[in-house]
């Protein structure tokens, strides 16, 4: 999905769409998995409100940034190597903060 994105911004609304799906679905399964109610209901919750923000002001040239960091995430997970997890997210999160803040 990450090499059909088109860096001149002509991308097919479809594959936009896709992306952001798989881009909710990470944060909700990562969420979940943290076995929280309370956590879980408060994220879906907020990421509803979330979601709406980012389909009306959020660049689709984002989300290959966003894919490349979760892959990262993903990757870090897979081996079971806790502090490159870590790492991963917390460069995810601040990057994710730079994006909403258009810096």
């Amino acid at each position: 999905m990450l090499r059909r994105f088109d860096g001149g911004g002509q991308t097919d609304p479809r594959l936009i769409d896709a992306a952001l799906q798989a881009d909710w679905g990470m944060h909700d399964m990562i969420v979940e998995s943290v076995g929280n109610r309370i956590m879980t209901t408060a994220h879906r919750q907020n990421f509803d409100k979330i979601k709406m923000i980012r389909l009306h002001g959020r660049s689709p040239r984002y989300l290959p940034l966003a894919m490349e960091e979760h892959l990262a995430i993903i990757a870090a997970m897979k081996a079971r190597d806790p502090g490159k997890a870590a790492a991963a997210l917390e460069q995810h999160l601040r990057a994710a903060e730079r994006r909403a803040l258009g810096m």
